[in-house]
């Protein structure tokens, strides 16, 4: 017989920025560095650019330094494919290559259309290792958040909460560049969610004009605008889940929010659970037990044990009690489901 583990957890559909910390002015001169995905795919065989009607036509090609653009060569038509030949980069209607490791594309237009959405910016094409190109989209950080408002929250929403959240989006963007040297920042939900213009509303727009340059600061120092729909009823002490003490990161009841107003169960067999959790590098025979051991200040859960039939244990701390068994929430229970085999 087969032991079944049901983790319940709660959800709902609000937006809130965590930590309540006033805005200061920012510089809104910052150009940002943002790798797209588009339907899953980060790399491109030959990744094309049109530009949208009623803008100027046209393109200037040339390299980049940090996020200078420096433009060498014009062209005329209004619609580019770029592609690696003998590994180098060939635009569709110029004759010869660049043997750099990159190259950019300055459109015209105010808006570009790539794999189906309009951009602001420009385009930075980079050789991936597979052999097909990566595309990073240099944009200026007041369009990029006009890029992320609609995404993240309804833009029908009321004109406060879209300010608050375009604050939120800005200072995220401006604290959190974990791409490494390439980009700063990606377009999903690792990051948040960048689509560029397709979506965005007048409403939205104003929001973003309305607080330029605003961004959250905590005693006078720029911090990350972390945010989330669902709190599951409490916030959480950034040191129980990612590590790091921070004064602006500490965990809340909230009182807006019902926790039991949407649940869902995950179900997990013990050899599923047995093979996540050595996927995540721990060391663990045939689970025969699964349980919360420790739970914070704000009850979500800080600490998992994992039990195998030799009695050996794997305790699961901080994101670790969420990512291991691929949860979205870390406000859950564990029950054993002895009837199911």
């Amino acid at each position: 017989m087969k032991k079944l583990l049901s983790m319940l957890l709660c959800a709902v559909m609000t937006v809130t920025c965590i930590g309540a910390v006033p805005a200061h002015a920012a510089s809104s001169d910052t150009r940002l560095r943002v790798g797209l995905t588009i339907s899953g795919a980060s790399t491109f065989a030959a990744p094309q650019l049109e530009n949208v009607s009623g803008c100027k036509t046209g393109y200037t090609v040339g390299t980049v330094s940090g996020t200078a653009f420096s433009g060498s060569k014009s062209i005329a038509s209004s619609a580019l494919t770029v592609k690696l030949v003998n590994d180098a980069f060939q635009v569709s209607d110029t004759d010869s290559g660049s043997g750099a490791d990159h190259i950019a594309i300055r459109p015209n237009s105010t808006l570009t259309w790539f794999k189906g959405y309009k951009w602001y910016g420009d385009f930075v094409y980079r050789r991936a290792s597979n052999g097909s190109i990566t595309v990073i989209n240099y944009v200026g950080v007041e369009d990029y958040v006009k890029g992320v408002l609609p995404y993240e929250i309804d833009p029908d929403w009321p004109a406060e909460a879209q300010k608050a959240q375009a604050v939120c989006a800005r200072s995220f963007a401006l604290g959190t560049h974990k791409h490494g040297s390439d980009y700063d920042l990606c377009n999903t939900t690792n990051c948040q969610v960048y689509l560029g213009a397709n979506r965005a509303t007048e409403a939205s727009d104003a929001a973003v004009n309305a607080t330029k340059g605003e961004t959250l600061s905590y005693n006078g120092s720029s911090v990350i605008g972390y945010f989330y729909s669902s709190d599951g009823g409490a916030t959480e002490d950034a040191a129980n889940v990612w590590g790091g003490d921070y004064a602006y990161l500490k965990g809340k009841a909230d009182p807006y929010e019902d926790p039991n107003k949407d649940k869902w169960t995950v179900t997990l067999t013990a050899d599923e659970i047995q093979q996540k959790v050595k996927a995540a590098g721990y060391s663990i025979g045939k689970v025969a037990n699964v349980q919360v051991t420790k739970r914070t200040a704000t009850n979500n859960v800080a600490e998992v044990t994992v039990t195998d039939t030799d009695g050996k244990t794997v305790k699961l701390t901080r994101s670790s009690v969420r990512t291991v068994f691929g949860l979205k929430s870390i406000n859950y229970s564990i029950t054993a489901n002895t009837a199911a085999t």
